[in-house]
């Protein structure tokens, strides 16, 4: 899984570099739609084989690799795709224990990726 989520942010990085190619008018906009248009193809197919592994389908729609847009992905995802999304990507979550009257401490929640 490592490997295919890897793959996402290189492509993601490969439509983003495209984009800027066209602002800064390094190539034409025919040209890189073509390149736009080829990663996107090539992301719905490394999306479909991380779709089967996490059984997360919408996993593949994450622009990764952008935090801006991924942070705009996540708020527009209702709370059971949420859900589905931190199952397909986390093995285990412990929050160990607080100081007594503490607020919430995010050093406490150890975090452990599916790989």
């Amino acid at each position: 899984m490592t490997a295919l989520l890897g793959q996402v942010v290189a492509i993601n990085g490969r439509i983003a570099d495209l984009r800027d190619d066209v602002r800064t008018r390094v190539v034409g906009a025919s040209e890189a739609g073509a390149g736009i248009l080829a990663a996107e193809q090539l992301l719905l197919t490394v999306g479909r084989k991380l779709s089967a592994l996490t059984d997360a389908p919408l996993l593949y729609d994450a622009p990764i690799g952008d935090q801006s847009a991924l942070t705009t992905w996540w708020e527009h995802l209702t709370v059971p795709e949420r859900r589905d999304v931190i199952t397909a990507l986390i093995r285990r979550l412990r929050i160990l224990p607080g100081k007594r009257g503490r607020r919430f401490d995010p050093t406490r929640v150890k975090i452990t990726y599916r790989k």
